[in-house]
């Protein structure tokens, strides 16, 4: 007896949880969620190009086979309506701490946030990801900080606004280069103490404010190296500013360095998460 086997259409499927043609219309930025492997495998990127242009992106919108408009039931995304929360780490390259006052031999250096966004800006676009904009936060702990030499600098918190130093629009991420400036700003001064001697410690603020905030990358100043210093003061023809010079040119390229690898990290951090 020959085997003849019932042919069922299908009605009805599941929502794909892959974005549906009308998830891309609705969302271009979705396109760009490319892999960052595949930019290295034109092959790859020529196949999703030609897939786009011809429509075959995604399944036609309804859980109708045919997409009957008067019984369809529009498919969501997984990722629209929905904001995605990261908890970025900090990323350590750099003790990240500096002073200024009687304690210090060597001439202070820190990074200015002109050069240091400079910096996290050409990393970031490297990888495509675009610091272009700025954003506001908003938040009730943000670390406030103390600059006065023998007093901990890791207590208490400040309440507002913070206008980021970047701002990706299409990841919704978020950057902040905290500074030596941003340490002073947002100290809390008890006026009836006076010390001449300032210390700063980027890093610990940065720390801080990395595990208050989401969908925000925070980098700091990686502080100059102390221990390099070593003019001769016994020297008779020494010249100390010739010498502060130098020792200036060589630290600032060092902590430039340093924030580089920063924000390399924070990138491979993010191609790891599949992000990029």
């Amino acid at each position: 007896m020959k085997y003849e086997p019932k042919i069922t259409p299908v009605r009805y499927y599941r929502i794909p949880k892959y974005p549906t043609r009308n998830d891309v219309r609705n969302s271009p930025a979705i396109l760009y969620t490319v892999p960052r492997r595949w930019h290295t495998k034109p092959a790859v990127c020529m196949a999703l190009l030609l897939t786009i242009s011809t429509g075959l992106y995604a399944c036609a919108d309804g859980n109708k086979v045919g997409g009957d408009p008067s019984v369809s039931t529009e498919a969501t995304s997984s990722t629209e309506g929905k904001a995605v929360s990261l908890a970025i780490p900090l990323f350590e390259h750099g003790s990240g701490y500096g002073s200024y006052g009687c304690v210090s031999v060597a001439p202070p250096v820190f990074l200015s946030e002109e050069e240091a966004l400079q910096v996290i800006r050409e990393e970031a676009a490297a990888q495509g990801v675009q610091f272009n904009s700025t954003k506001t936060i908003e938040g009730n702990e943000f670390p406030s900080t103390t600059i006065m030499y023998g007093q901990d600098p890791s207590s208490g918190t400040w309440s507002g606004m913070l206008e980021l130093d970047g701002y990706d629009a299409v990841l919704n991420i978020g950057c902040e280069f905290v500074s030596k400036v941003d340490v002073v700003s947002w100290e809390q001064n008890d006026e009836e103490m006076y010390s001449s001697v300032e210390k700063y410690d980027m890093k610990g603020t940065a720390g801080r404010l990395a595990e208050v905030v989401e969908n925000t990358a925070v980098f700091y100043d990686p502080g100059q190296d102390y221990e390099t210093f070593d003019f001769d003061w016994d020297a008779p023809d020494g010249d100390f500013e010739a010498y502060a010079k130098v020792y200036e040119t060589s630290q600032k390229e060092r902590m430039t360095e340093d924030l580089r690898e920063q924000v390399r990290d924070f990138l491979a951090w993010l191609a790891a998460e599949g992000i990029i």
